[in-house]
C-alpha cells in the first residue's frame, strides 16, 4: 500500500479492519505483534524494513490521502468502558490511575509497542514511526506529506484542528515522544508551521471567550480561515522548544513564522483593509503585538537549538543554518512568493489571492534576509556554542523585524516608518528574551548554560 493513491472510503474501511486485527493479536494494544523471525521472508524489497508490520504500509498510504488520514486518526481505538482495556492514566491529577479511552492517534503515537525491525544494511529501521509522522502531516494539514499548502489547499477542518490539539498536548506531556525519534520532527515541524496563526493566538494569553471584545480583537489580529486549533500557551512553548532541537523542524517553523510576521504586517498596515477587519488605527500598537509574538516563537526555537548544540563550540550550528537555507528551495518561485504558508494564514477572500500570488512587501524583505543570512552562516568557518547561536539569533530577529516593519510602513504611505521600525526593534527584542523566562517556568528538562 506504499505506492499509489487509494480511494478514501476504502482506506477508512481498511484501517478499521487493520485496527480490529491489531487489537486481536496484541490484547487490545497491551503488547506487540507483527515481529519478523530470521527465517521469515522479506515482504518489502526497498531495504527500509522487512514489510512485516502492515501498519507501516497503511500509514504510508494515508500520507497521500489527507481526508482518510484525518478520519482514521480521530477514530476511537478503545473505550475506557471496554472489557480488557489495558490503558490507565491519572487524567485528573488526583494521583489515582483509571481506565481511559484512546483514539487511534493516541494509541499509535503514545502507546503502541512498535515491532523491532531492520534495514537491508542491518541497521535499526525507523520506517514505522516515520510513516506515522508522514500520515500525521497529511491528516493535520489537508495535503499530502512532503508537499506545501497552496492557494488550492482548503482551510483546516474541525477534524484536522482537533487532531492538532491532540498532537500538541501529547508532545507537551512527554517531549521524548518526539525527541527520542528525531526523524519524525521534519513532519511535525511542517505541521506546526501551518498552524502558526493558532499558536500565536494561544501565545497572546487572552482568555478565549467567544463574543468578548478582547477575543474578537485577537481573532482579527491573527485571522484564521477555517477551524481553529484551540491550543494552550504552555503546551505551544513546549512544542516549539522540542521542535527546535531538530534541524528540519527548526527551519520549517522559523521560516514559517518569519513569513507569517511579514504577512501580518502587510495585512494590518494596509490602509485599504476593510473597517470590519481592522483591529486598531494605531500602527505602532499593531506592530508591537506582531513583533513580540514572532520574537517569542523564534526565541523559543532558538533555545531548542541551544539545547541540541550544547555548550561546546562545534559546527552543529551550521546544520541548522543549512536547513533554513534549504527551505528556500521549498518555496515556489523563490522568495517572491509565499506559497507554502497556507490558506490558514489568511482570514478572508480579500487577501486570499496573496497566498498563490506574489508575497507582500514585508514578507519578501523578511525571507530574503532570512535566506541570505542563513546561507552566509552555513558557509562560515566559525564554530558556535548553543548559547552563541541563541544570542546571535536575538540580533537577527531584531534586525529582520525592524526592516520588515519599516518596509511595510513605507509601502503603505505611513509617515511614521521610523517610529514603527523602532517599535518593531524593541518588541522583537522583548519577545525573544521573554522566551527564556516563559520556558524556564513551563518546560521540563534542562537548559544548557551559555
Amino acid at each position: 500500500m506504499r505506492w499509489g493513491d487509494y480511494d478514501d472510503a476504502f482506506l477508512v474501511r481498511y484501517g478499521d479492519k487493520l485496527i480490529a486485527t491489531e487489537k486481536k493479536y496484541t490484547g487490545n494494544g497491551e503488547h506487540g505483534a507483527w515481529g519478523r523471525l530470521g527465517s521469515d521472508p522479506l515482504l518489502n524489497r526497498t531495504g527500509s524494513d522487512s514489510g512485516w508490520d502492515p501498519m507501516t504500509g497503511y500509514l504510508k498510504a494515508l500520507s497521500n490521502s489527507p481526508d482518510a488520514a484525518t478520519t482514521f486518526f480521530n477514530e476511537e481505538f478503545i473505550n475506557k468502558n471496554d472489557d480488557n482495556n489495558p490503558f490507565e492514566r491519572d487524567t485528573d491529577g488526583n494521583g489515582r490511575d483509571g481506565k481511559v479511552s484512546l483514539s487511534n492517534f493516541q494509541y499509535l503515537f503514545e502507546e503502541r509497542d512498535w515491532p523491532r525491525d531492520f534495514t537491508s544494511d542491518g541497521k535499526e529501521s525507523v520506517a514505522g514511526r516515520n510513516t506515522l509522522a508522514l500520515a500525521l502531516e497529511a491528516a493535520t494539514t489537508g495535503h499530502a506529506a512532503g508537499e506545501l499548502s497552496t492557494a488550492d489547499t482548503p482551510p483546516h477542518s474541525k477534524g484536522q484542528a482537533r487532531l492538532m490539539e491532540s498532537l500538541v498536548s501529547s508532545i507537551a506531556d512527554d517531549p521524548e515522544r518526539l525527541t527520542e525519534h528525531g526523524y519524525m520532527t521534519d513532519s511535525i515541524g511542517q505541521i506546526a508551521s501551518e498552524y502558526l496563526p493558532d499558536m500565536n493566538r494561544a501565545m497572546s494569553d487572552v482568555e478565549r471567550e467567544p463574543g468578548s471584545e478582547k477575543w474578537r480583537d485577537i481573532e482579527k489580529l491573527y485571522p484564521i480561515a477555517g477551524a481553529e486549533a484551540k491550543l494552550n500557551h504552555s503546551e505551544v512553548t513546549k512544542l516549539l522548544f522540542t521542535i527546535g532541537q531538530n534541524e528540519e523542524g527548526y527551519a520549517a517553523v522559523e521560516v514559517g513564522q518569519k513569513a507569517y510576521m511579514g504577512k501580518l504586517m502587510d495585512h494590518h498596515l494596509n490602509p485599504d483593509l476593510p473597517t470590519h477587519l481592522r483591529v486598531s488605527e494605531d500602527a505602532n500598537l499593531l506592530v508591537r503585538q506582531i513583533a513580540t509574538r514572532s520574537g517569542e516563537v523564534s526565541g523559543t526555537l532558538g533555545l531548542g537549538v541551544q539545547e541540541a548544540i550544547g555548550s561546546q563550540a562545534s559546527d552543529r550550528d551550521k546544520q541548522f543554518e543549512h536547513a533554513v537555507a534549504q527551505r528556500k528551495n521549498w518555496i515556489s518561485g523563490g522568495i517572491g512568493t509565499a506559497t507554502g504558508v497556507g490558506l490558514s494564514f489568511v482570514a478572508t477572500p480579500w487577501v486570499g489571492a496573496a497566498v498563490g500570488g506574489s508575497a507582500g512587501t514585508a514578507t519578501s524583505v523578511i525571507l530574503e534576509a532570512v535566506f541570505k543570512d542563513a546561507e552566509g552562516r552555513a558557509m562560515s568557518d566559525a564554530q558556535a556554542t548553543g548559547g552563541r547561536f541563541w544570542a546571535e539569533g536575538l540580533e537577527r530577529n531584531i534586525s529582520i523585524a525592524e526592516d520588515a516593519a519599516r518596509t511595510a510602513a513605507r509601502e503603505y504611505g505611513s509617515p511614521d516608518s521610523t517610529d514603527i521600525g523602532m517599535t518593531a526593534h524593541e518588541s522583537a527584542r522583548q519577545g525573544y528574551l521573554n522566551a527564556r523566562t516563559i520556558l524556564e517556568g513551563q518546560a521540563p528538562g534542562s537548559l544548557t548554560d551559555y
